[in-house]
């Protein structure tokens, strides 16, 4: 991201804590702190990350969870006020994209499928330990979108003398094909 994004960050185990600083040299900071301690309540943080993009352009949300909320069955602790139904609900309601990183071998996919795939263009990547981490993290940079600059200088020949005007050809993709998972 540019330096001048607005970046907000997030932690959530049973309490969630918004870090202060809006600015990405204060978020990289910030997650030095981060430990990961028992129980969560996820669906509560989704809906703090909500409220806080409100009104605003081009609204990500970036989950990095094993996607259990504690007050689902099986899992420990009280976990969220809110439930999975109503947090799918709100979040396709908003204008946010959820990109999801589904992190452990234990992490549970179809609640962070669930939840990402209600939202514009939302994604979930799953990254079974710490060496698919720096793949996951560039598979969701990559839905920010990518800032191209091109230039062109016109060439001179003495074939070409004749021509006032340059030509470009250009080419996109926009199949969404790098989209899809590879199996797909």
């Amino acid at each position: 991201l540019p330096d001048s994004s607005n970046v907000r960050f997030i932690q959530f185990a049973q309490k969630i804590t918004e870090h202060k600083g809006e600015k990405k040299a204060e978020i990289i900071k910030a997650l030095d702190t981060v430990k990961s301690i028992g129980a969560t309540a996820m669906y509560d943080a989704l809906d703090k990350a909500l409220k806080l993009l409100e009104n605003k352009k081009k609204p990500y949300i970036v989950l990095f969870s094993d996607g259990a909320d504690s007050r689902e069955p099986g899992v420990d602790g009280k976990g969220s006020d809110l439930t999975k139904e109503q947090i799918i609900g709100k979040l396709g309601k908003s204008k946010a994209t959820l990109l999801a990183i589904g992190f452990g071998k234990g992490h549970d996919p179809k609640t962070l499928k669930a939840m990402s795939e209600v939202t514009p263009n939302g994604m979930y990547v799953a990254a079974a330990d710490k060496k698919a981490l720096p793949a996951a993290f560039a598979a969701v940079s990559s839905k920010f979108g990518n800032q191209f600059k091109i230039s062109y200088d016109r060439p001179y020949t003495s074939i070409d003398s004749k021509s006032d005007v340059p030509v470009i050809a250009m080419m996109i993709d926009n199949s969404r094909s790098m989209d899809m998972a590879p199996e797909e």
